[in-house]
């Protein structure tokens, strides 16, 4: 049976942990007097971590309304990038608490070493999370992008040989529901919303994150891919082989592309034209039912017959 982390759960800590997201370490240390709090996505992913890829410094300082710098991304949502002196600067505000941000993730170029400022009179007495969604995520995916490897909107699980299957899809193509079905079996779900492929040790890997969907399974685990579905509904379970090219551009359609950074992009393409090239490639049209599993289980056999 697969596993999954409930959303609900948190810690609290005092001022310093590190946690690891498909090898890429993140260690956070706060000022004294600011009490962290971890998300319960985030837990299951907390360790031990020696050489953490990304060093953060959390403090409080009062944030002003104009940013400093050239704005090079708007999300359209809680966050924009502005970059100053070759360094980033993501800015995080909310209709809710006013036109100065909440905070702010100031960072340098290849995303190693920062610092999250928090706005003074935001904060209360209670513990905070410094790396509440999305600054968590974006620090995980610019980091890839500098040369590591890429995150996906996809569903993945490691079967009982330990081979990691990958099925690719947009929002609402399908991925929670798959997970669902996949659970009833003997396998682990990593995620059922966002799973990141790296080449490792010279073979692509993919790994769990905590950035599940609705169906709430994250995993901080990996495996070695084995083959990859591109998701759709249709009115009957079938599978159509991808060629290559295509492949890589269903893939990079679903991807995280940090837009502002070329070198995220060729990271990106790289990192899935090779996936295209070392495991098989398809286009999954499937109903929400087991039926589906068994169509999948028998590409499966397929693919190991070669």
């Amino acid at each position: 049976m697969s596993r999954s982390v409930p959303v609900c759960r948190e810690e609290c800590t005092d001022g310093a942990y590190t946690f690891q997201v498909a090898g890429v370490g993140v260690r956070v240390q706060a000022d004294v007097g600011i009490p962290l709090r971890i998300d319960g996505r985030r837990l299951v992913f907390v360790g031990a971590c020696p050489d953490p890829e990304i060093d953060l410094h959390v403090r409080m300082q009062r944030l002003g309304l104009e940013p400093s710098g050239r704005l090079l991304f708007d999300s359209g949502m809680v966050w924009r990038l502005y970059e100053d002196s070759g360094e980033h600067t993501f800015r995080f505000s909310s209709p809710v608490l006013g036109p100065i941000p909440y905070k702010e993730l100031r960072v340098t170029r290849d995303f190693r070493k920062g610092e999250i400022i928090l706005h003074g009179p935001y904060v209360g007495s209670e513990p905070v999370d410094p790396l509440e969604y999305p600054l968590d995520e974006l620090l995980v995916v610019n980091r890839l992008g500098q040369g590591l490897g890429c995150e996906l909107h996809a569903c993945g699980i490691i079967d009982g040989e330990g081979r990691g299957w990958l099925f690719c899809g947009h929002s609402g193509a399908g991925k929670s529901t798959l997970a669902k079905l996949w659970s009833s079996r003997r396998v682990t779900v990593l995620s059922d919303d966002r799973i990141v492929l790296r080449e490792v040790d010279g073979e692509i890997r993919m790994f769990g994150t905590p950035w599940h969907g609705e169906a709430g399974f994250s995993v901080a685990e990996d495996a070695p891919l084995a083959g990859i579905l591109v998701l759709g509904h249709a009115p009957r379970n079938e599978i159509e082989s991808l060629a290559r090219p295509e492949a890589v551009s269903e893939l990079m359609a679903r991807a995280f592309l940090p837009f502002f950074e070329a070198m995220a992009l060729e990271t990106a393409m790289d990192t899935l034209s090779t996936a295209a090239s070392e495991a098989p490639c398809g286009r999954l049209g499937f109903v929400p039912d087991a039926t589906a599993i068994a169509c999948i289980e028998a590409w499966m056999e397929r693919v190991d017959r070669g």
